[in-house]
């Protein structure tokens, strides 16, 4: 019995808080997204599980300097591909709601969101 109430805790604190997944339709493939809004990031789920990905490796990376998108645009979508080498891609959630998607070369994905987040996070550590 302590046995099983020892697996039972270390199963537990081993499946983080912030797990949250999330699925998306993109080009009629429904793929898996993990939500970690304490760390401001929505990472494809292969991507979240390892942390070794372009993906979470361009979070470090963005900045939205230079970056002046026009209309509507997020930010995030413009240093996808300007400044960080993806493709955007847009996702449709069960209820019909649209993220854009950065995807780049090994498949993994962040949202465009993510990539604003981090850019300016990042733009402000570089500036002190």
């Amino acid at each position: 019995m302590r046995q099983v109430a020892w697996i039972l805790l270390f199963g537990l604190l081993a499946v983080p808080a912030w797990a949250k997944t999330a699925q998306f339709l993109i080009s009629g493939t429904k793929l898996a997204f993990d939500d970690d809004r304490a760390r401001h990031m929505i990472l494809s789920k292969d991507c979240a599980a390892k942390l070794d990905c372009e993906a979470y490796r361009a979070l470090g990376k963005a900045s939205l300097k230079g970056i002046y998108p026009r209309g509507g645009t997020s930010p995030g979508a413009v240093a996808c591909g300007k400044k960080l080498g993806g493709e955007v891609v847009i996702g449709k959630d069960s209820d019909g709601n649209e993220n854009a998607f950065c995807r780049f070369g090994d498949g993994s994905m962040v949202s465009c969101g993510s990539i604003t987040w981090h850019g300016r996070h990042n733009d402000l550590k570089r500036s002190e």
